[in-house]
């Protein structure tokens, strides 16, 4: 018998308790554990929210919604049937992303 443990823990920029998570926030969460998923070979309904192991609102309740509806899962799913591979971005190249995002492009 094979015990495995651990965690991969992902962020979104946000307060989801009061904005919802932005359609590309959702999509990108989901391709990321959808890779993890493949990577570390855990199924989609291992997928949980911070306040599922803690005292805590962590994700946001409009965050949350998208992880206990299910509706995370099923696309996680989806998505580890399509071949994927996580680009890495490092330096300029990532600053130069992160302030076109910030910049509302």
């Amino acid at each position: 018998m094979l015990f495995r443990s651990g965690y991969f823990l992902l962020a979104l920029e946000g307060d989801f308790n009061s904005q919802t998570p932005s359609a590309e926030q959702q999509e990108s969460l989901a391709a990321l554990c959808a890779w993890a998923a493949n990577r570390w070979r855990f199924d989609a309904d291992a997928i949980l929210g911070h306040r599922d192991l803690a005292s805590t609102t962590c994700p946001g309740d409009r965050l949350y919604s998208y992880v206990a509806s299910g509706d995370l899962g099923t696309r996680v799913e989806e998505l580890r049937q399509m071949p994927s591979e996580l680009v890495y971005l490092r330096g300029h190249e990532a600053l130069d992303l992160v302030a076109e995002i910030e910049a509302g492009a």
